[in-house]
């Protein structure tokens, strides 16, 4: 029923093979590289991650460090605590789920990522205990989780995830783990990653290649089935994997990347996760003389622009959409908000070489995004603009591909003046761990937005992925200083003819908005929230609110309510990552409707002309 697993006995040519063409090169190249790009705290940062996966140590969505006492339990979500049973068959790990507990955490921690610390701190150190680590947990890792059994099986997703950081991991320490005696070992590993390849052939996350059900897991089995099918390139079914799955990333390039360079999840954190996968096959591609088409590689680096014009002055991406922290690979040196190792290439030469980049693809990442007036990501649902010391985004356009990761976020904007983040997208809080949770961090009332009568401007379903475009936003107006659009939100008031509008007027010293409504009625009550970000808070000055650092009162922005609204700062804890919380306060603004009119217009403005 399950793929069996078997020895390898060609194993030693096919890993050295692979070794030698893994996109960040042979061990000696990436030796050389890390002389570079590392500073003496990012060096430290390597070797202290390193240590503490080599001891068994793990800070996984949240958990907090944990470590475990003796081997390493494949099966727990050291967050709650909870275990699953390792004879289950697969398909029953979301029936063997306890109450409160996360199957992203055994997934989480079954990847492995932590192997690429490990292979790093090798490189640097040439420290024996870390592939000594590696091969004991590969080793743990295949005796408790045998195919087809356990949480560890129950998505292909994870399990191309897994087979592609073993096969970084490895080719990081493989001059280690060459060594002569280690032969049994790299049989058996061999061995496990061909019965991955079968796995993931036979469970892809599709419903065939018309299937709407084509999304970031269904890109992930191509990745992982890509990879593993060139380090068995020599055999039929290796080769037919690998053509397989060439065919359809470039397929998936066209389908879930629409043509102005966005993924379709329209999230910055599945885009992010995207990308490097992406990144990582075309890399693999070219070193194996089959290169992806032109079209593919426009729309690549389309996306990397993407990610270049929606990095903040700071240097981090905005919470946009559901935000799981997934990465292919990852290394504990950059903020995991921090997304400019993924820039498009340029020609200037200063950038310095970021290690995530050269893991990814081996190339350098390029600067920073100057431009002036709006990029319009108009398929995307994305509007950036910088002026004077300002950088907003507005979010206004079609939800995520299914509505599998969208949130109630139409109209709603990011902003961020002299590098400090002001009002922020509140994050994602957690999944299937905390359903209420999950509701509430992608409901209308975590965004900058304004909703009437706490109605959810897109109904949100029972399931915990998924929400129908109810909203059918269009943007009417993008000028040089001006920005206007409309959605038909708000279904569940049972209303015909609503119609929520926002008009962005920017100008060096702040923005003006105004919010336009039609079908009001006598007895709506109005909720705008502004989400502050951590650190800051609100204070009442004369019919403004200041908005000032928690710490010393320094003025950020003033905000100017509507008329005749009654304001409040509510506590509203912000999720910067997975399972992380952090207090913040968000701006509340309401307004009663006495006498309606067809069309209500209601103007307010954030200036900072006096901070």
């Amino acid at each position: 029923m399950f793929p069996a697993v078997r020895d390898d006995v060609d194993a030693d040519v096919r890993l050295a093979r692979f070794a030698a063409r893994v996109p960040f090169g042979a061990p000696a190249r990436m030796r050389a590289l890390l002389k570079e790009p590392l500073s003496a705290e990012e060096r430290d940062a390597v070797r202290a991650a390193a240590g503490r996966a080599a001891e068994g140590c793990f800070d996984l969505l949240g958990s907090g460090p944990y470590r475990f006492e003796n081997a390493i339990d494949w099966h727990r979500d050291i967050r709650s605590g909870a275990c699953w049973r390792r004879d289950f068959l697969y398909l029953d790990a979301a029936k063997q789920t306890p109450e409160g507990a996360d199957l992203k955490g055994p997934w989480e921690l079954s990847r492995l990522q932590h192997a690429i610390p490990m292979g790093l701190a090798w490189l640097m150190e040439e420290d024996e205990r870390y592939p000594r680590a590696f091969r004991e947990q590969v080793e743990s890792w295949i005796e408790a989780n045998p195919p087809g059994y356990g949480v560890n099986w129950a998505c292909a997703m994870e399990v191309a995830i897994r087979a592609v950081n073993w096969l970084a991991g490895y080719g990081l320490m493989s001059e280690s783990l060459d060594a002569p005696d280690l032969a049994g070992f790299r049989r058996r590993f061999s061995g496990v990653l061909h019965a991955h390849g079968r796995w993931i052939r036979t469970h892809l996350e599709w419903l065939g290649p018309c299937s709407p059900s084509r999304a970031n897991h269904f890109l992930a089995d191509l990745t992982g089935l890509y990879t593993i099918g060139l380090l068995f390139g020599d055999r039929p079914e290796g080769r037919r994997w690998a053509q397989f799955a060439r065919h359809r990333l470039e397929a998936e390039m066209m389908h879930q990347c629409t043509a102005d360079g966005v993924h379709f999840e329209r999230s910055t954190g599945y885009h992010r996760l995207a990308l490097e996968m992406f990144l990582w096959c075309r890399a693999l591609a070219r070193s194996a003389g089959t290169p992806f088409s032109q079209g593919f590689d426009d729309r690549l680096e389309r996306m990397q622009g993407f990610v270049r014009d929606y990095t903040k002055p700071n240097g981090h991406a905005p919470l946009i959409g559901d935000q799981d922290d997934g990465r292919l690979l990852g290394t504990p040196i950059p903020d995991l908000r921090d997304h400019r190792y993924l820039f498009p290439p340029d020609d200037s030469g200063g950038t310095p070489l970021s290690v995530d980049r050269v893991l990814l693809d081996g190339t350098r990442p390029g600067t920073a995004s100057g431009h002036e007036g709006w990029v319009a990501y108009e398929q995307g649902g994305f509007f950036i603009r910088r002026f004077g010391p300002a950088w907003l985004m507005v979010r206004a356009g079609p939800l995520a591909h299914a509505g599998g990761h969208a949130h109630n976020d139409q109209l709603s904007f990011e902003l961020n003046l002299n590098g400090r983040d002001l009002f922020v997208d509140r994050g994602t809080g957690v999944y299937t761990s905390d359903p209420e949770v999950r509701n509430r961090y992608r409901s209308t009332q975590a965004h900058n937005v304004l909703s009437i009568n706490a109605a959810e401007q897109n109904s949100i379903p029972e399931t915990l992925f998924g929400m129908p475009d109810e909203t059918q936003t269009r943007v009417v107006e993008c000028e040089k200083n001006a920005l206007e659009a409309v959605h038909q939100g708000f279904h569940s008031l049972g209303r015909s003819g609503t119609e929520c509008g926002r008009r962005f007027e920017l100008a060096a010293d702040g923005m003006r908005l105004r919010d336009r409504l039609t079908g009001l009625r006598r007895g709506d009550r109005l909720t705008w929230r502004l989400h502050l970000a951590p650190g800051l808070e609100a204070i009442e000055d004369e019919g403004r609110w200041r908005i000032v650092e928690q710490d010393d009162e320094t003025h950020r922005c003033t905000v100017l309510p509507p008329r005749g609204a009654q304001v409040a700062s509510e506590p509203f804890a912000h999720s910067p990552s997975y399972g992380v919380f952090e207090d913040a306060f968000a701006l509340v603004f309401t307004r009663v409707i006495e006498d309606a009119a067809e069309d209500e217009s209601f103007e307010w403005s954030i200036s900072w002309a006096d901070g």
